[in-house]
């Protein structure tokens, strides 16, 4: 389930054309698609049972679960990192460039983030019903 969040989140953040592309299926059961900013790819899984993503502009990516349950991912650029949930509940999130930061939840409700790097904040909704990122 964390795997499908994080791609549907990592798909969409990135790409941003979720609403704007067409979507299908190819001869390997993977799903490709094409976007109307002119992104195409792919992404399904491949034999370990790995999820991999790959694009035209040279996107490269297998995310899969470590033995602790933790998503894991790496790219084609270097990057690799780890997605998972500490003791208390919050989502984790820590990369092989030393970035490492939790979402949480404060005792308002509201979803907070905070970061090794000083960002600290959390979410909320403005007058224009759009979530924003307020920092603290």
């Amino acid at each position: 389930m964390k795997k499908i969040i994080i791609l549907a989140f990592l798909f969409t953040s990135l790409f941003g054309f979720s609403q704007y592309g067409t979507y299908g299926t190819n001869l390997s059961g993977n799903t490709t698609f094409s976007g109307n900013n002119g992104t195409q790819g792919t992404y399904g899984t491949n034999l370990s049972g790995n999820t991999t993503y790959s694009d035209n502009k040279g996107t490269q990516a297998t995310y899969g679960t470590n033995l602790s349950g933790q998503t894991t991912y790496s790219d084609n650029k270097g990057t690799q990192g780890t997605y998972g949930t500490n003791l208390s509940g919050n989502r984790t999130y820590s990369d092989n460039k030393g970035t490492q930061g939790t979402y949480g939840t404060n005792l308002s409700g509201q979803t907070t983030y905070s970061d090794n790097k000083g960002v600290k904040g959390h979410y909320t909704t403005n007058l224009s019903g759009q979530t924003v990122f307020v920092q603290d």
